[in-house]
């Protein structure tokens, strides 16, 4: 006898011997440190997951596992058993993914793979296993209605063969002369095929009851992810050594090493991986694909906790070797895998533009290159030669023509022949690994015919039955089985582990069986809050409050090193003031830190801010992108926005979040109509503001002394309110010009009372310039009373205490504009300008709207100053419990809370709900 083995055999068997060893030194000490991340994943405990297993698997039709599935009550045999089982199993996949490389020994000239070796030592296990009954039950007897499939065909075969004979060499084959008679005999690939049936169900039973958790699931898919980057850095590695170094050195010591295969030399000018054939290579590549697609939905929903923009790189890369690979089945598995990623990872639900925009977008990039020297430049001219040649092919047979003898063409005829063996034994088939073609799925029509196939596709979807995505993703891995190469890839391990995979890390549209009164957690990003200074840093503060104590959600905010620890009346808030600078990648992983310590279901962010320094690349890409690829939520909300027919600045943050949150709903329809048809329509909803400033209680004693100090004795006279911080943008030079002339007219009876001051920072040197200038023109430095930067309940004082206010803006009146609220909520008389955004809310009496002239403004001033008493009036501001509400209730229906599932948000339904409580009786008021 001739036996021969290679040098990684050693290593293998070494590995192999290793299981048991870890297996009896973590049950026989369990609190045993593990510093390896591999480790602690493989043998994490299953109680510690068995309150996430109740919870994700409730609603299923699985079977629920027990409390535990090793608990210290059993015996120490149970228990070691379990664990080495753990570790097989891992390793079995891993070998399957990493090596089909060369052999593990020769005896006497029949090759006995790696995965072989390590799918034998989990099948003695999984026997053990299921001796102890530690065994889903349903899936066992799934798989031995299979096995009584197979054997039915096995064994109708052996009694009545296909006498006309099939053929099972094609290489030698020609077109037009008599095909060979080979019939079915027992053979060691028979066997091998009919064990990799066998092993598959023994360990998939037994691996359905011991890893019972979505928890567990994740951390194998961390495994299995991180060993998928090790087989893409060897890819890369032999892409560039072929493509710019010489391969043959490398080869040899490969081939040492591992061991050769029939195709190690013949085909070497090939990408192969490890796998020493180019078309195993690019199954193996989309197996990892499959695993990378369901581990991204993972990340994503919360199932799973990675890096998404690695594994993301991790994906591209696989699809860029399954392209260079040079396979013809690579080019299918790429654009399968592209599909797949669109459609279960980015294509919003509804949605379907990205999907297929980006399939005809691939198709016409190909046949563009195609037709360009750019395939002879970038190395593709294999690829299309391939094409052309399977094209021609396939016309050939279809004509009964002589079909080329060529890879495609061979592959071509064998498909041809194995459905005519299939018409002929349509049940049962012509025998096991008898027709081993180049289409697992078509093989397996004509090796084992209807009754196993059928008994094949419902073995695999009994773990994918949960939610119609895993089921859709089911569908689209058995398509790729057309382009499968043989028989003996129809039952690793791992493509069931796939399904496995897409149950538990999949979105399911069922309703979550957890209790809908559980508070959401919200992470609000905000460039400033108090006591900086910053409008969209107050209404920040006051949503926080507003949320923590009336909305029913948990929150935290970031921002900048400036602001205060707590937030006055909500002290439950937590403050990471930590932000030093909103730049760089610095900031990028202080907010993943963040993201990783507190867990948000969602993140808010507030746009603008100073703090965010304009165009930073680090706030308005990075961020998004990154916060795309977490478990979380994204909102946006867009307290300005310019007329521009493509916001370049927000536009990242917009295509992201899954709401966008306008203050005006004018903003909302702009949005929905400059970036269609990238966002759904709903996407942008409006909610009000409130005033950042709450209402005066001040009783008329206190304003009355608020009057004389800002009138310095002159009673007589009235006081014109100004609020708001001065910029540019606030036209308030028009306002002195036009007090200025009327001092000229000495009609200016009055005093200007600016609830600030004019800051020089904020308005800048050059404008603050023009104001001074102006204010020295009309020496109107003793009409102008500057209160400096206020407490809100001061500020709210001497609001009261103004007799109109003069409110001018670049753009128009508009409902965000937080000055003109907490004007508005005092009751007073206010002159605006009006702008394109001012809408229903300014054509009360409260407001005279204005042009932005300085003829305009003067005339208006002059009304007012005229009247002889000023007005009080009731304004409709909406309350800041209101607004968290709505929030609260965007919040949910993102999460698709059940209480609310289904629900439309923004303004519209606001509006519905108010007024259908309205007629029942309650009291909330609509906006």
């Amino acid at each position: 006898m001739n036996i021969q083995i290679t040098p990684f055999a050693w290593v293998m068997c070494a590995l192999t011997a290793a299981l048991p060893v870890a297996a009896f030194f973590k049950t026989k000490y369990p609190s045993f440190p593990a510093r390896a991340r591999v480790w602690r994943a493989c043998v994490s405990r299953t109680q510690n997951n068995a309150e996430n297993a109740a919870e994700n698997n409730a609603g299923t039709d699985t079977e629920k596992p027990d409390a535990s599935a090793s608990t210290p009550a059993e015996s120490f045999f149970a228990r070691f058993l379990t664990e080495w089982f753990r570790l097989a199993f891992v390793f079995e996949i891993c070998v399957f993914l990493f090596t089909n490389l060369g052999c593990f020994l020769k005896i006497n000239g029949t090759t006995v793979s790696y995965d072989f070796v390590a799918s034998f030592v989990l099948f003695v296990v999984s026997v053990g296993m299921i001796c102890m009954g530690k065994v889903d039950k349903k899936i066992l007897w799934c798989g031995v209605a299979l096995m009584a499939a197979v054997g039915i065909s096995a064994l109708s075969c052996a009694v009545r063969p296909y006498r006309p004979g099939v053929i099972y060499e094609f290489d030698n084959y020609v077109w037009g002369k008599p095909y060979g008679v080979y019939l079915p005999k027992v053979n060691f690939l028979m066997f091998k095929t009919a064990f990799s049936f066998l092993r598959a169900v023994a360990a998939l039973s037994v691996a359905r009851k011991v890893f019972s958790s979505r928890g567990q699931w994740a951390e194998l898919s961390g495994i299995f992810a991180r060993f998928i980057r090790l087989i893409v850095c060897v890819g890369v590695v032999e892409f560039c050594i072929k493509k710019f170094g010489n391969i043959q050195p490398v080869q040899d010591f490969l081939n040492r090493f591992f061991g050769e295969a029939i195709h190690t030399h013949m085909l070497a000018d090939r990408m192969q991986g490890l796998y020493k054939e180019p078309s195993h290579y690019s199954i193996y590549l989309s197996l990892c694909g499959f695993l990378l697609v369901a581990r991204l939905c993972g990340v994503k929903n919360g199932a799973a906790v990675g890096c998404g923009i690695t594994e993301n790189i991790t994906f591209f890369c696989v699809c860029a070797l399954l392209i260079v690979s040079s396979s013809f089945g690579g080019l299918f598995y790429a654009a399968l895998l592209l599909f797949m990623y669109f459609w279960f990872y980015i294509a919003p639900k509804g949605r379907i533009f990205w999907t297929w925009g980006f399939v005809l977008l691939t198709v016409a990039a190909f046949l563009f290159i195609g037709i360009t020297p750019l395939k002879n430049k970038w190395g593709l001219e294999s690829v299309y030669e391939r094409m052309s040649n399977f094209c021609r092919s396939l016309v050939a047979l279809f004509k009964g023509d002589e079909v080329t003898i060529t890879s495609e063409g061979a592959r071509l005829t064998s498909i041809f022949f194995a459905l005519k063996w299939f018409s002929a034994r349509p049940l049962f088939g012509v025998g096991l690994s008898v027709a081993d073609i180049h289409s697992t799925f078509v093989s397996l029509l004509a090796d084992i015919g209807l009754v196993g196939v059928f008994f094949w596709i419902f073995f695999g979807a009994k773990f994918a039955s949960a939610t119609k995505k895993s089921a859709l993703f089911e569908v689209l891995v058995y398509l790729s089985m057309f382009s499968l190469g043989g028989t003996g890839f129809s039952f690793p391990v791992v493509l069931p582990v796939v399904f496995l995979f897409a149950e538990q890390m999949l979105p399911s549209r069922k309703k979550q069986t957890e209790n809908a009164e559980k508070p959401e957690k919200i992470l609000m990003i905000s460039g400033a809050m108090p006591p900086m200074p910053c409008g969209v840093g107050d209404y920040t503060a006051k949503l926080c409050r507003a949320l923590q104590n009336g909305g029913d959600c948990g929150v935290v905010a970031v921002t900048s090193v400036g602001a205060a620890a707590t937030i006055s009346g909500a002290e439950t808030v937590k403050i990471r003031n930590e932000i030093q600078n909103f730049g760089g990648f610095s900031f990028l992983r202080f907010i993943r830190r963040i993201l990783k310590e507190e867990k948000p279901d969602i993140v808010h962010f507030q746009f603008p801010s100073s703090q965010y320094r304009g165009r930073s690349l680090s706030v308005f890409l990075w961020l998004p992108l990154m916060l795309k690829h977490t478990s979380c939520k994204i909102v946006f909300t867009a307290h300005e926005y310019n007329d521009k027919k493509i916001p370049f600045i927000t536009a990242p943050f917009m295509l992201c979040a899954d709401k966008i949150i306008t203050v005006e709903d004018g903003f909302a329809k702009k949005i929905a109509r400059n970036l269609k048809p990238f966002i759904d329509k709903n996407k942008a909803a409006y909610v009000p503001i409130g005033s950042n400033i709450p209402p005066s209680r001040a009783d008329e004693k206190t304003i009355k002394q608020i009057r004389e100090r800002v009138l310095g004795g002159k009673t007589e006279q009235k006081i014109l309110g100004y609020f708001g911080f001065i910029g540019e943008g606030k036209c308030f030079d028009v306002l002195l010009e036009a007090c200025g002339r009327l001092k000229e007219q000495n009609a200016l009876s009055c005093k200007i009372m600016i609830v600030g001051k004019i800051d020089k920072e904020k308005c800048g040197e050059e404008y603050y310039a023009k104001l001074a200038a102006v204010i020295e023109k009309y020496s109107l430095g003793q009409d102008i009373y500057e209160t400096g930067y206020l407490p809100e309940a001061e500020v709210a004082d001497y609001l009261k205490a103004a007799d109109f206010f003069a409110l001018p803006f670049k753009n128009g009146a508009a409902c965000r504009n937080g000055s003109i609220l907490a004007a508005a909520q005092e009751g007073r008389r206010i002159i605006s300008s009006r702008g394109a955004l001012t809408g229903e809310f300014f054509e009360s009496g409260q407001f005279v709207l204005t042009e932005n002239s300085v003829a305009a403004w003067q005339e208006a001033i002059r009304a007012e100053l005229s009247a002889k008493s000023a007005a009080v009036y009731e304004a409709a501001v909406p309350s800041w419990e209101e607004i968290a509400k709505e929030h609260a209730h965007i919040y949910r229906a993102i999460l698709k809370n059940p209480l609310i599932d289904g629900e439309r948000t923004g303004a519209k339904s606001a509006r519905k709900r108010a007024k259908k409580q309205k007629t029942e009786g309650g009291d909330e008021r609509s906006d």
